[in-house]
């Protein structure tokens, strides 16, 4: 009887077959997974974002020669060091 009424249960509930919810359950996990690491992501990205605004802030004193650092582009200009 119990079964009978999980069956019905899980008819009205649009879920299927338990297999058909096993499922389910599964894709929720990989979901949720994906969700957490591309949080991660943005929250690594974030803070290589507000590194680089806080480098752009950082002005450059008057008579200070600019320097480029080994393999960068001319974006990558840094202040030398003393």
């Amino acid at each position: 009887m119990s079964e009978s009424l999980g069956q019905a249960a899980r008819e009205a509930s649009s879920l299927g077959a338990p297999a058909e919810a096993e499922m389910l359950t599964h894709r929720i996990g990989e979901l949720e997974q994906q969700v957490f690491d591309l949080r991660r992501e943005l929250a690594d990205r974030d803070g290589d974002l507000a590194a680089a605004r806080a480098v752009n802030r950082d002005p450059v004193a008057p008579g200070q020669p600019l320097t480029a650092t080994p393999g960068s582009h001319h974006r990558s200009l840094r202040r030398r060091s003393r």
